[in-house]
């Protein structure tokens, strides 16, 4: 049986079981899961938005709602979820993270540099944040500030290109420029790859 088959037949297993009026926290969240693996995002939050209803201060419930929501590009319902989450869990630099990247994809970079500088604190050696990070203070056109974080992934993981890139923008916007077309050359040259 192939992944999608066994996923249809438990999103079939589990709104049967929505029927029933006593719907667990526990079933809305699989039946979230399993319309998430199919790529129903709107049919996920849909059952995350009556498992909320249920515990409105459950974690799993929260993060669930806030990730589907930014795989969907949907960063609303995500910062909704990921403000009162980064308070009831202060010391999760995954949800500071979250809300960073959440904030970035609203528009609000100054609040969503302060939240990846949050989740930076928290986990300081965190990459996918120092990136996050770097992005969004090359957005802010705060480029000197940027490079330290993007220099500090790319020496956690010297591949990645979205640093690298991230990176040689930093470079130019402060005037290096032999070192940004270096660093844009590694670019093109991965992609040649």
């Amino acid at each position: 049986m192939s992944g999608l088959t066994a996923a249809v037949l438990l999103i079939a297993a589990i709104s049967t079981a929505a029927q029933s009026p006593t719907r667990s926290v526990r079933e809305l969240v699989q039946q979230a899961r399993a319309h998430s693996s199919v790529g129903n995002a709107a049919a996920a939050l849909e059952s995350l938005r009556q498992a909320q209803a249920l515990a409105p201060n459950s974690e799993e419930v929260l993060s669930a709602i806030a990730q589907v929501s930014l795989a969907a590009h949907a960063p609303l319902p995500a910062i909704e979820v990921l403000d009162p989450l980064t308070r009831i869990c202060p010391g999760a630099a995954q949800y500071q993270y979250l809300l960073g990247v959440a904030l970035m994809q609203a528009g609000d970079l100054v609040t969503a540099v302060d939240a990846l500088e949050q989740a930076q604190r928290l986990e300081p050696d965190r990459e996918l944040t120092l990136v996050a990070l770097g992005l969004a203070l090359n957005s802010r056109k705060m480029y000197v500030e940027s490079v330290p974080h993007l220099r500090r992934s790319l020496e956690r993981q010297p591949g990645n290109i979205e640093a690298i890139a991230a990176l040689a923008e930093a470079e130019e916007g402060i005037g290096n420029i032999e070192e940004a077309e270096s660093l844009a050359r590694r670019v093109l040259a991965s992609s040649d790859a």
